[in-house]
């Protein structure tokens, strides 16, 4: 299919540190704590020659880095999710019809705050 990577793939790992195994008092407080990381690959795609014939767009592969820290207690959850760890620049797409190209987001910062009842 035109513009559509033939492979892509993406990864999410979660680990919970268990604090209570330190068996201080002090680690109570850490033991809603969670960390987590991804990757996003995206293989090379092309575009059809339809806004100029005989030229075709090839978007390069490109993967990026997401990262994450949390925190649960009782009903709240705090993270603090992390797109594009290391701020690459990539072409995530061309598109035929206009033809014109776009680079893919950058770093982006998210903090989500969560009550549960």
């Amino acid at each position: 299919m035109p513009g559509v990577a033939r492979n892509a793939f993406a990864v999410w790992f979660n680990y919970r540190p268990d604090f209570a195994a330190f068996g201080a008092r002090e680690t109570e407080l850490l033991q809603g704590l969670s960390l987590g990381a991804g990757l996003r690959y995206t293989g090379p795609s092309f575009s059809p020659p339809l806004a100029a014939p005989g030229v075709v767009y090839r978007v390069p592969d490109y993967a990026v880095l997401d990262a994450m820290i949390g925190y649960e207690r009782d009903n709240w959850r705090l993270a603090l999710n992390v797109s594009n760890l290391l701020d690459n620049a990539y072409v995530a797409a061309c598109y035929y019809s206009a033809p014109e190209c776009f680079y893919g987001e950058r770093r982006k910062l998210v903090a989500t705050l969560r009550y549960r009842w």
